[in-house]
This record gives C-alpha cells, structure tokens and sequence, in this order.
C-alpha cells in the first residue's frame, strides 16, 4: 500500500508546486495588467490633453489667420492708394512735359516780330513822285 502511496504523494507534492508556480504566475500577470491599465489611462488621459491643446492651437491658428488676412487686405489698400498717388504724379509730370514741349514749338512773340499774315518788308522801296 505504501508502494501505491507513496507515487500518489509525490504527485500530489508536484501538483501542489506547479499550483504556486502557476499562482505566482497569475499574480505577476494580474501585476501587469494592473499596470498595463494604469498606463493605459495615463495615456488616454495625455491624449485628452493633446487634443485639447490642438483645438486651442487651431483656434489660435484661425485668429492668427483672421488677423492676418484683415492687416493684408489694410496693405493692399495702402499700396494701391500709394501706387495711385504715384500713377498720379507721374501723369502730371508727363502732362508738364508734353505742355512744355508744345511751348517750346510755338513761335515766340518779340516786339519785332509780326504777325504771320503781314508781309515782310522789302528792301527796296519805291517813292512816288520825283523829286
């Protein structure tokens, strides 16, 4: 009988170790789940934060852009007033020029000058009657 119990008791011992080793096993496994978890919700709570703060850069991002196009569109009309003061000034200028030129090809009035429908005198002049 002792033959018949003595396999029955080391098998049982084996067992019996194999239960704490896969015990201790269950134990590490649920300690790593425990902090797989744990990570898990640190992260999630990380991507809360990151997407938040992406809303609050594309809100930032879209005032920036309003700001932007509002001061471009103020520019554009400064240069334009600016481009058409000088566009101005320059056909004035041209204006003075073609006025100075039309000056210059007219004939100019002196006291001995005569009007162009009258003559110019002869050299020689006849007298009538004798003398």
């Amino acid at each position: 009988m002792l033959k018949r119990v003595d396999p029955l008791r080391k098998e049982l011992k084996d067992l019996e170790t194999k239960a704490e080793d896969t015990r201790q096993k269950g134990e590490e496994i649920t300690k790593i789940i425990a902090e797989l978890e744990a990570s898990i919700a640190k992260y999630k709570e990380e991507y809360a934060m990151v997407i938040s703060d992406a809303s609050v850069i594309k809100n930032d991002l879209s005032t920036v852009e309003k700001k932007f196009l509002l001061r471009l569109r103020h520019l554009e009309k400064s240069l334009l007033t600016a481009l058409n003061e000088v566009k101005g000034r320059i056909l004035d200028n041209n204006r003075e020029k073609i006025q100075i030129k039309k000056t210059n090809k007219m004939p100019i009035e002196n006291s001995n000058s005569r009007p162009s429908d009258v003559p110019p005198p002869t050299s020689a002049v006849k007298l009538s009657g004798t003398i």
